[in-house]
C-alpha cells in the first residue's frame, strides 16, 4: 500500500487529517520519516501490517491510542484509553506554569491523567518538583509508566491514587507554590454531541458536571488553604468558560488572569489569593 492509496483509505474512513495520521502511522511502524514519503511516494509498505490500523481508525479509535504515544513538549507519552490524550492547547499551560513557578518549587497537579503536565513542566526544570493526583488506579500506573520513561525520578515526581474531589486538604503540612491542573470542564449535556474519537477517550475525564465547573469550584473552594504564601491556581478552561471562572474568582476573593491558546481562544486562567 503507498502512501497516496493510505491516505485514500484512511480518509474513507473518516479522519479529518488523512495526511498528517499517515505520517503518523507510517513513522510508527516502518519508521519513515515525512521526507521518505516525499522523495519515495510510490514505495510499497505491508498492507498485511496496516489493516488492523486502518480497521480500528475506521471505527472512531483516535489515531493516538492507534500508535500509543504522543509527543508533548518534547516529551514521549504513552497514552491509553485510560487517560486523556494531551493537546497541545495543554502544552501552553505548562509553559505558563513552568514560567511561573519560583526557583526550587514544589507544586501540586491534580486530575493527572497521563501524567503529561508534570512531566512536561519536571522535564524543562530540574530544580522543580510535584506530588500527582489521579483517580484511577490503572491510570496513575500509567503517569508512572511515563514518568519513569522520561526519566523523572519518583523522588521529584510523586503519583498517588486519590479523589481530587473529596481529597481532605485540612490535613498534612505539605504547602505547594502552585495548584495546577487541566480537569474534566465539559458540561455533561454537551458530551452525547463531541465527536466520535473524543468519546474513545475516558469519559470521566470529559465530564465537568452539569455547568462544567465541579472541579473548579471544588478547587478554588477548598486548595486555598494548600497553597503557599504567594502562590497561584494554574487551569485550562473551556474557550466559553472565562466568564464563568471570573465570577467564581470574585466570589471566593482571587484575581484572575486568562491568557489565550494558540488559536486566539481563552484557554488558561491564572488565579491568586
Amino acid at each position: 500500500m503507498t502512501c497516496k492509496e493510505l491516505i485514500i483509505k484512511l480518509k474513507e474512513s473518516g479522519s479529518a487529517e488523512p495526511e498528517t495520521e499517515v505520517l503518523l502511522l507510517l513513522s510508527h511502524m516502518f519508521g519513515a520519516s515525512r521526507a521518505d514519503t516525499l522523495l519515495y511516494p510510490g514505495k510499497d509498505y505491508d498492507s498485511q501490517k496496516l489493516l488492523p490500523a486502518i480497521r480500528r481508525r475506521a471505527s472512531g479509535e483516535p489515531i493516538q491510542y492507534i500508535i500509543g504515544s504522543v509527543s508533548f513538549c518534547g516529551c514521549n507519552i504513552k497514552v491509553t484509553p485510560d487517560c486523556l490524550i494531551p493537546r497541545s492547547e495543554t502544552e501552553l499551560l505548562c509553559e505558563i506554569v513552568s514560567e511561573l513557578l519560583p526557583d526550587s518549587a514544589h507544586f501540586l497537579e491534580l486530575c493527572t491523567g497521563s501524567g503529561c503536565i508534570p512531566i512536561a513542566v519536571l522535564s524543562g526544570r530540574d530544580d522543580v518538583s510535584c506530588v500527582a493526583v489521579e483517580l484511577f488506579e490503572k491510570t496513575a500506573e500509567l503517569a508512572r509508566y511515563n514518568r519513569d520513561a522520561n526519566g523523572i525520578g519518583a523522588h521529584r515526581l510523586d503519583i498517588i491514587c486519590a479523589d481530587a474531589l473529596t481529597l481532605d486538604t485540612c490535613t498534612g503540612t505539605c504547602r505547594y507554590d502552585a495548584i495546577v491542573s487541566n480537569p474534566p470542564y465539559i458540561r455533561s449535556e454537551v458530551i452525547p454531541t463531541l465527536s466520535r474519537e473524543v468519546l474513545c477517550e475516558p469519559h470521566a475525564a470529559l465530564d465537568g458536571g452539569i455547568d462544567g465547573m465541579i472541579f473548579y469550584n471544588k478547587f478554588l473552594s477548598d486548595y486555598k488553604v494548600m497553597l503557599k504564601p504567594g502562590g497561584f491556581f494554574a487551569f485550562e478552561i473551556g474557550f466559553d468558560q472565562a466568564n464563568d471562572i471570573k465570577k467564581l474568582c470574585e466570589k471566593f476573593g482571587y484575581a484572575c488572569e486568562i491568557k489565550k491558546d494558540f488559536s486566539g481562544l481563552d484557554r488558561i486562567a491564572i488565579i491568586r489569593p
